[in-house]
């Protein structure tokens, strides 16, 4: 049995999984938080479990989030990535 427990993030783990997110930007990455790149990342209650499409999954160990990944939906064909449909003119 694996010592983690990894599933879909609920709101509980979002706190977790925004911590994970910024150390990683900052010690892994070398860079830290750049608004311009991570916007979603203050807002994950509405960037990942809501929109249709997108998944924020987390790892936990003794509760404790560990580990994040997510998914993004593809934006529709003529829709821009906040879901606004673009003028075809």
């Amino acid at each position: 049995m694996s010592p983690y427990d990894v599933h879909m993030a609920e709101a509980g783990h979002l706190e977790g999984a925004r911590g994970v997110m910024l150390d990683t930007f900052s010690r892994e990455f070398g860079y830290g938080y750049r608004p311009e790149w991570h916007r979603d990342v203050i807002d994950l209650d509405g960037t990942c479990p809501r929109p249709a499409g997108h998944a924020l999954v987390v790892a936990t160990k003794g509760g404790e989030v560990v580990a994040t990944t997510a998914v993004r939906a593809a934006a529709e064909r003529g829709a821009s990535r906040d879901g606004r449909v673009r003028s075809r003119r």
